[in-house]
């Protein structure tokens, strides 16, 4: 009955807007520094193809896998990178945390984003 499946979908989309709103506010509602930009990825790819489950450990994974991409690049490229120094208890304060401050100079800075801009426009 197109009655019944017209109402459903205007009842499913209300209900995601609910809980867009109540995932929203507990994002907005934790302390800055914990206010990671990849969970507003998350809710904002949720608000915008309400058809697909997309949680937030699948974007993490996602990024995770871009991380790992750009880093290997970066070890053929760039075997003496700082960022190899950085130990894996830093990288998991940076992950779960915002930061601010910036670790990287110029020409660092530079050669990450070069081999983040190799994985992503190829």
């Amino acid at each position: 009955d197109l009655t019944h499946r017209y109402y459903s979908m205007k009842l499913f989309r209300c209900w995601l807007k609910k809980n867009f709103e109540r995932n929203w506010k507990k994002f907005i509602n934790k302390p800055h520094q914990q206010q990671i930009l990849e969970k507003v990825l998350a809710i904002t790819l949720q608000w915008c193809h309400p058809e697909k489950y997309i949680s937030s450990s699948h974007v993490d994974k996602l990024i995770e896998d871009i991380m790992q991409n750009v880093l290997k690049l970066l070890k053929e490229k760039s075997p003496t990178h700082e960022i190899f120094s950085i130990s894996s208890k830093q990288f998991s304060f940076w992950k779960h945390n915002n930061i601010h401050e910036n670790y990287w100079g110029e020409t660092s800075a530079r050669q990450i984003k070069c081999r983040l801009d190799d994985i992503i426009l190829n």
